[in-house]
């Protein structure tokens, strides 16, 4: 027999190993195959796809951060808002769009800074950052950490470094992120807002910037700086930029700007496409209100420039002329002309002060519908000499031929725009753009004859009403003038008076041999008009007028011609 000893070493436990059952050993073996794959996976494991947040907790500042790193210039990335001067872009009626929001705060930078870029600090915060959704909308707020300091972002820390959302926390609202962010090309509003921000014949499938019209096209740079961050692409439009976009120019629905800059924040760091922190100089300001930056803080330098109208990039001019602010786009076809400030036309009305024009004075010169100029023009004073006016002439400026109105999309305007809307087909998009503008044509001018039918039946029912009203007046007369005659007859020859004598029956009559005298039967008055009306309180105060409400025409005809007098018999 083979004597076993148990000393120090190695070989107990070879032995206990080999002396254990199959199924446990292979159990065993299982399990450490299976920890050593976990290690391997967590050295080698990469982020190729879903959200930052479907990946393992304790890789994902690491994922972000390899996200960020693989720009090739990392600046590129770190995404900051511009200064929108208040007195350059007000005569356009654009910081009034914003303050109809209460977004006027957006427009301006909070950082203090104009030379440097804390990067380190901003992408250690993003890429630490956690969701706390919390039980309503205004309590979503972000957390992350910098320098073993926890800095919150919410709906409080934002309005203590600037009052964003100005109009009150009960007028705004806090949209779906599907119907937001992910598919607002789903939304039953969608088709009305792309005729709304773009020109007819647009491409509906790759939204471009150059198919804007030209007032929400010159709102679409802020917006594409200030409200929803971007790095590439910009000359494109994205389809959750058009909701916004949409809100801009309307002033509703009115939607929660911190909202907005959380979940741009939250949503740029989950994706995997989106190399880019949106909001840096938003979020540089809440870091130096939490004291994590500090003036020992490492910056690159970086030149921040705000938004000059006089050079706002390719594709735009801006004129300054005498009288006007002309921003030009394009090739210079579309105009957007608004008066300035002191130059107010000589008409008798109100003065406009600098920037109180909006998006739809007539003052602009907008029709980015063809590329074409819109009309905005006026005599000049030699053409109204010439043409022998007395008044005052509407403008200095010689007539100018180049903005008359060509614009061929003249039938948008209006309550005819949900005319025409209604009245395209399901294939009315895939028509080519000519036969596009020719349907809507013939549907505008379809529309507007049988509206001047029904308005010229109308005014004829109006006419023919008043004359009908007059003819039952007249029998009323004939009625009273006989029923005195008779009743002076009656009197005169000693007979009794009957003022209304009932209706006679003839055929319960015996035969007629002249000893009884009848009373006259009586003349019947109209059916449509009370004969005694004038009389009534209700007519002395303007009533009705009867079954039919001609009372309208008896107070018309008493304004014109005094209450009515007492007739001579």
């Amino acid at each position: 027999m083979k004597r076993i000893f148990r000393g120090k070493g190695k070989e107990p436990a070879e032995s206990s190993r080999n002396s254990e059952p199959e199924a446990q050993r292979q159990r065993r073996e299982t399990q450490e195959k299976a920890a050593e794959e976990e290690v391997r996976n967590l050295v080698t494991y990469k982020w190729k796809s879903g959200s930052l947040s479907q990946q393992p907790s304790n890789l994902r500042e690491e994922f972000f951060r390899g996200k960020m790193n693989s720009l090739k210039d990392k600046t590129t990335g770190f995404l900051c808002e511009k200064d929108v001067p208040e007195k350059e872009f007000k005569p356009f009626g654009v910081i009034k769009k914003f303050k109809a929001l209460g977004w006027e705060a957006a427009l301006k930078t909070y950082d203090g800074e104009s030379k440097r870029l804390y990067m380190e600090e901003i992408e250690d915060w993003v890429a630490t950052l956690t969701l706390h959704v919390g039980t309503s909308p205004s309590k979503v707020k972000l957390e992350g950490w910098v320098n073993e300091t926890k800095v919150t972002m919410s709906f409080d820390t934002l309005n203590a470094i600037a009052k964003f959302d100005s109009k009150g926390s009960n007028k705004y609202v806090y949209p779906d992120l599907e119907d937001l962010y992910f598919n607002p090309d789903k939304h039953s509003t969608w088709n009305m807002m792309l005729d709304d921000l773009f020109v007819p014949g647009a491409d509906r499938g790759n939204l471009h910037r150059e198919e804007l019209k030209l007032k929400p096209k010159l709102v679409h740079l802020i917006l594409q700086h200030n409200i929803i961050p971007r790095r590439g692409d910009k000359a494109e439009v994205r389809f959750y930029d058009v909701p916004i976009l949409y809100a801009i120019m309307h002033g509703k629905p009115m939607v929660s700007f911190r909202y907005l800059v959380i979940y741009n924040i939250w949503l740029s760091r989950d994706s995997i496409d989106r190399k880019s922190i949106p909001h840096c100089r938003l979020i540089t300001a809440l870091l130096k209100k939490a004291g994590v930056i500090s003036s020992d803080s490492v910056a690159i330098p970086k030149r921040f420039t705000p938004f000059n109208v006089k050079n706002l990039g390719v594709n735009w001019t801006y004129v300054d002329g005498d009288t006007h602010h002309v921003l030009k786009s394009g090739n210079g076809n579309r105009k957007w002309s608004v008066l300035k400030a002191g130059n107010q036309e000589d008409s008798g009305e109100e003065e406009v002060e600098e920037g109180d024009s909006t998006f739809g004075d007539a003052m602009e010169e907008d029709n980015e519908d063809d590329d074409q100029p819109a009309h905005n023009v006026g005599a000049s004073t030699a053409a109204a000499e010439a043409a022998g006016s007395s008044r005052a002439p509407r403008s200095n400026r010689p007539f100018e031929y180049d903005m008359m109105d060509l614009n061929p999309d003249w039938a948008f305007s209006g309550s005819m725009q949900d005319t025409i809307r209604n009245a395209r087909p399901a294939q009315y998009y895939h028509w080519p753009e000519l036969t596009r503008v020719m349907f809507d044509h013939n549907t505008r001018l379809g529309a507007s004859q049988e509206r001047a039918t029904k308005q010229l039946h109308d005014r004829q029912e109006m006419w023919n009403r008043a004359h009908a009203y007059a003819f039952q007046q007249e029998i009323n007369h004939r009625y009273e003038d006989d029923r005195q005659g008779r009743m002076h007859d009656q009197w005169h020859a000693g007979q009794e008076v009957v003022p209304d004598p009932p209706v006679i029956d003839y055929t319960t009559l015996p035969p007629y041999d002249g000893s009884v005298t009848y009373p006259t039967p009586q003349i019947h008055h109209s059916a449509w008009v009370d004969p005694r009306q004038a009389q009534a309180p209700q007519q002395q105060e303007g009533g009705d007028g009867g079954a039919f409400g001609f009372g309208e025409f008896n107070d018309m005809f008493t304004q014109i011609f005094g209450p009515p007098q007492p007739r001579y018999y």
